[in-house]
């Protein structure tokens, strides 16, 4: 694993921890929520990387670049 896929796996992992969270917090479950990865400004090679990490629903304006 590169270093730029290392570290957007472990942002992704903190975010997804931090919406579990937050869903018990509010008494939801946290597989009821589901998290979008928006890769408008950044390149294939790491919205790769956070499908790699797996996030599996991505949102681009730009399909493109996708």
């Amino acid at each position: 694993m590169t270093n730029t896929a290392a570290i957007v796996a472990e942002n992704f992992v903190r975010v997804r921890q931090q919406v579990a969270d937050a869903a018990n917090e509010a008494g939801r479950a946290p597989d009821e929520i589901q998290l979008v990865g928006v890769t408008k400004y950044v390149g294939p090679k790491i919205a790769a990387a956070l499908f790699a990490a797996g996030c599996e629903n991505l949102g681009e304006s730009r399909p493109q670049q996708l």
